[in-house]
């Protein structure tokens, strides 16, 4: 919040952190964590409190280190909620799973269905909280350590994370494999970001365990703890640098992959591709499925960087529609790219597809020629995921996730009913009706009898998913498992007559098709491929298969005619992955042959293995030291497995240090300065509160400022008071010193309607007592003004290496200051500002924006037109800059490259920019000296155009000489590069004046810092 009214270029711009719910937290502790969790997510919250004592365990005697301080563990009963969290500014995107921050090692999960995930990403933030507390410490010490001594890679940080939480995993080696196999696996050291941040990194931790043991894991970790250097903790472990030891692990991924392609086939051996990322600049496309009559295939992809539904032909694989705005409007505000699902109506010309809209998951109904939404079912809950669409019509099954329990639920069009049809902790998902309506198959993690659990004593049970069948017009509804065994069984599709189910299975180590019949139980594979099917759809009437597969860094789309008879040339070669799961698998069947027989003719599933098991109400209270610091533990109930907690209490507001800094000095001339600022939150981040005190010389030449932010409700709200003393000369040539004492306060509301669009509502006070000191008497003037402020801001854009590449966003304000005051001014002001970002190629951009202001009233306020903004040692023009009205109550627009800063004013402007964005050097290595590598050069061809003028004083062009020239406007062109450089983005540009009849004169060179407009 800004402590003055005036304005630079920066406008507010920004997507928007909902809070759509009014959360109620309730809090406990167990002997490391303390744990926050809101209405209805108590039972979500105990079992990540065995999971997270269970996990730190394992930590601590990896990582050879106790916590000397209790972690906070956040938890969000859903992705949704997790999104409003205000522990950290950022917008969470959709694959973003849970988060630590450093600070206060907060620890901020959200559940989202599955536990095994669940417990996966919990265990992988706890690396990062015991990691980073044992490589930098805790609090403000943490900030400053870690600034002396780098920030680790992304790949050491998250593959650590990944490794330690995941050990290693098909699905990680389903990416490895390809990014061997494709050659896009760069050395360690180049390894920036990501998805191969965290499976690279996981993979080459995997190496390091496989080749130099586990236990070298924890002496990295304790050695780059003592040295504070990456590449010295390297040395001291394991005898060479970083880049000895990233070629050595190449050359155990090539060892590794590189066999595999043998007797392996890829996608476009046996199907045809119908999309090519590689051509269109996408790296999804994925969740396909096909249209009854087999001519269309409807599906996912970010081609235009968005994550859009599209509709493309099996003819000849052209586009034949874009159907809504993904990640644009908010109807479609995620697309659930992770778990999503595209159903086609019975007849072809409806879509259903799951996607969040606003507060809550929705399923729109979508007209498949015109894109238009039909009809939008709001089953309120906590997430909804896989539609599938009966043949009758009439009928629509989903996942849905609500307080801890992911279930199949009914949903009937004619009479807007909702069933639900399962009931238990299992993780279900992806449901698959047969041709005549009477059964469902689905994907399911329950826990079969005499089946070891995924991960043992945890108060969920749960085991590999499996596909389960549900007839849902018996009386009583119990599922039945048909394909099990611990190969993470999915994505079931009915065969021709519902004999057969075909689905994808990781049996021979990586992902392919396979058919199961369910007369004999004979299970074939369809296909063997090189790298993992990852999505399927079968349709029954075309006898065709559509399916989404990794192939070379992006997910494409194939098409196999004709699938059942297609079959595989081989059987799949199991991979070394998957022998070892066999091996393990014929271990657990010969410790319980005793009860295969009851495998065999199982026929319901036993649900009661996946509830909470009851706590001890007679567990004694006792006091015990936690270990962690001063602060005591009192158990006060059993949770089982060998963990206790407190009681639960209701959560209350404290304030604690985010960030303290403070300094001070003594002159015999000037007497005590010095300043401090202090920043204060709550541990969920809803209440911030900052305050700034600045002492010099007097407590009336000194500066202050406080502010206050509430984040937690739908309103949000800030107050902000200040004192502020300048002093500065602003020409030199007279000597004169001026000195501004301002005080004033403001108040900001700001309602956003979705993530994409949002009212501000701001009020002002600030007054003005200037001094002017010259040779004689002290020259005094004042103003004071009150301001109150309305605008809508709307924002829906994609950021890029150095500014902004795709969307638009905007901004209409209209500000008044009323009289009433003395020495007030009195203006009413209208401005605009528009931006476009169209993107025009796989890299290009071309970005064009539209401002424009007037100001009305007694003393309008003035526009300021010139410069570039944050421009680096930049030229001045206007005279008139440090007058009172202009330097407190103007505004600058920018930018305006050609041109020094401030070289024209008025009470009316107009501004337009268009620029070509271009990558213009990928890679620049420098050598000796430097020896640097830059990465992404952008460039930007320009156009600005701008006039200021006062009132009806509006000549825009001259007519005088030989054909049409500018007047009033001035125009810049040029050429610029720009590099983000990690701590800021680098800006140079070079402009000539441009009239319409001449374009040079002496180039003005813009040198700045900051992101594009």
């Amino acid at each position: 919040m800004s402590a003055v009214p005036a304005k630079g270029q920066d406008t507010w711009f920004g997507q928007n952190k909902v809070q759509y719910r009014n959360f109620v937290w309730s809090v406990f502790q167990t002997e490391h964590f303390d744990f926050y969790y809101h209405q209805g997510g108590k039972e979500i919250a105990e079992f990540a409190a065995v999971s997270a004592e269970h996990a730190y365990e394992e930590l601590r005697y990896e990582f050879h280190f106790d916590l000397s301080h209790r972690v906070p563990v956040i938890l969000y009963n859903s992705h949704n909620d997790f999104q409003q969290t205000n522990v950290i500014p950022n917008i969470l995107q959709e694959g973003i799973g849970g988060f630590t921050e450093y600070l206060k090692h907060r620890v901020v999960v959200p559940f989202q269905g599955s536990y095994e995930d669940f417990r996966h990403v919990l265990h992988h933030e706890l690396v990062h909280a015991v990691s980073m507390a044992m490589l930098y410490g805790t609090g403000i010490a943490a900030l400053i350590n870690q600034a002396q001594s780098g920030s680790l890679p992304l790949w050491f940080s998250e593959g650590l994370a990944e490794y330690g939480s995941m050990g290693w995993d098909m699905e990680a080696e389903t990416f490895m494999r390809d990014a061997v196999i494709s050659e896009y696996l760069p050395p360690l050291e180049e390894i920036y970001g990501g998805l191969l941040a965290y499976k690279g990194g996981q993979a080459f931790f995997h190496y390091l365990a496989e080749t130099y043991g586990r236990r070298r894991i924890g002496e990295l970790l304790t050695s780059l703890r003592l040295l504070g250097n990456l590449d010295q903790a390297f040395i001291i472990t394991l005898g060479r640098p970083i880049e000895d030891i990233s070629q050595e692990w190449h050359r155990y991924m090539k060892r590794t992959y590189w066999p595999q392609i043998e007797n392996r086939s890829l996608p476009d051996d046996f199907a045809d591709q119908l999309t090519d990322h590689r051509d269109d600049g996408s790296t999804y496309n994925v969740f396909p499925a096909l249209s009854p009559d087999g001519d269309r295939v409807a599906f996912i992809s970010n081609r235009r960087q968005y994550m859009d539904l599209y509709i493309l032909s099996t003819l000849d694989g052209s586009v034949l529609a874009r159907l809504g705005k993904g990640e644009q409007v908010s109807q479609f505000e995620e697309m659930h790219i992770l778990r999503g699902g595209v159903a086609w109506s019975p007849d072809g010309s409806r879509l259903a597809i799951a996607a969040k809209g606003g507060i809550r998951d929705r399923i729109y109904i979508i007209d498949s020629e015109t894109g238009r939404i039909t009809r939008e079912i709001d089953p309120r809950m906590d997430g909804v995921f896989s539609p599938a669409w009966n043949s009758d019509g009439r009928r629509i099954v989903f996942a849905g996730i609500t307080e801890g329990y992911s279930d199949l639920y009914l949903y009937d069009l004619d009479d807007s009913s909702l069933t639900r049809l399962t009931h238990s902790r299992a993780y279900e998902s992806s449901p698959s009706w047969s041709s005549d309506g009477s059964k469902l198959a689905f994907v399911s993690d329950a826990l079969l009898p005499g089946q070891p659990a995924s991960v043992n004593d945890l108060p969920v049970a749960y085991g590999p998913e499996n596909i389960w069948v549900l007839d849902i017009d018996a009386e009583v509804r119990e599922p039945w498992p048909v394909v099990t065994g611990p190969y993470a069984d999915t994505s079931p599709n009915w065969g021709p007559d519902d004999t057969s189910l075909i689905f994808l299975s990781y049996r021979s180590g990586i992902r392919n098709l396979y058919e199961k019949n369910l007369q004999d139980g004979e299970i074939r594979p369809l296909t063997n491929v090189l790298n993992s099917i990852e999505s399927a759809h079968f349709s029954i009437s075309g006898n065709q298969l559509v399916f989404s597969a990794l192939n070379g860094a992006g997910y494409d789309i194939f098409l196999m005619r004709d699938p059942r008879h297609s079959g595989a040339e081989t059987v799949p070669v199991p991979t070394g992955m998957a022998l070892s799961m066999e091996r393990e698998r014929l271990e657990s069947e010969a410790r319980t042959a005793s009860r295969s027989e009851q495998v065999l003719s199982y026929t319901a599933a036993d649900y009661s293995r996946l509830r909470f098991r009851p706590i001890d109400a007679g567990y004694g209270r006792r006091r015990t030291r936690a270990g962690t610091g001063k602060d005591d533990f009192e158990p006060e109930r059993d949770l089982g497995f060998g963990v206790v907690a407190s009681r639960d209490r209701p959560y209350r507001l404290k304030l604690t240090p985010d960030l303290v800094m403070a300094n001070a000095g003594y002159s015999s001339f000037w007497g005590m300065a010095g300043s401090s600022y202090l920043e204060m939150s709550d541990i969920l981040g809803n209440h911030q509160l900052s305050m700034m005190v600045s002492l010099w010389s007097t407590l009336d030449n000194s500066n202050y400022q406080f502010t206050y932010r509430n984040l937690g409700r739908r309103w949000n709200f800030g107050i902000s008071f200040f004192w502020y003393n300048y002093f500065y000369l602003p020409d030199r040539d007279t000597r004169a010193i001026y000195g501004d004492r301002t005080a004033g306060a403001m108040a900001l509301m700001s309602y956003p309607f979705s993530r994409f669009l949002r009212l501000d509502l701001e009020v002002s006070y600030i007054g003005i007592f200037r001094k002017i000191y010259l040779t004689g008497p002290a020259e005094r003037s004042r103003r004071q003004v009150f301001l109150p402020k309305a605008s809508l801001v709307g924002d829906n854009t994609i950021p890029g290496y150095t500014g902004y590449i795709n969307g638009r966003r905007y901004k209409i304000s209209l500000s008044h200051s009323p009289p009433g005051l003395d020495h007030s001014l009195r203006f009413t002001t209208l401005e605009a500002d528009h931006r476009t970002y169209l993107r025009v190629g796989r890299e290009e951009n071309i970005v064009l924006r539209f401002a424009g202001g007037a100001s009305f009233g007694r003393h309008p306020q003035q526009f300021f037109l010139g410069g570039n903004g944050f421009w680096w040692g930049p030229r001045y023009t206007s005279g008139d800059l440090y007058e009172i009205d202009n330097m407190y109550f103007s505004t600058f627009q920018a930018p305006l490259r050609g041109f020094d800063f401030y070289e024209f004013s008025g009470d009316r402007f107009l501004l337009s920019n268009i620029e070509f964005r271009f990558p213009m050097v990928k890679v620049l290595s420098l050598g000796w000296p430097l020896q640097v590598m830059i990465r992404n050069i952008q460039g930007a061809l320009f156009w600005d155009m701008g006039m200021a003028w006062d009132g009806a004083d509006f000549k825009p062009f001259d007519m005088s000489g030989k054909g049409v020239a500018f007047g009033g406007i001035k125009s810049g062109v040029g050429i610029g590069a720009r590099v983000n450089l990690g701590m800021f983005i680098l800006r140079m540009d070079v402009a000539w004046k441009n009239t319409l009849r001449t374009i040079g004169g002496t180039p003005r060179w813009h040198i700045a810092l900051g992101p594009e407009f």
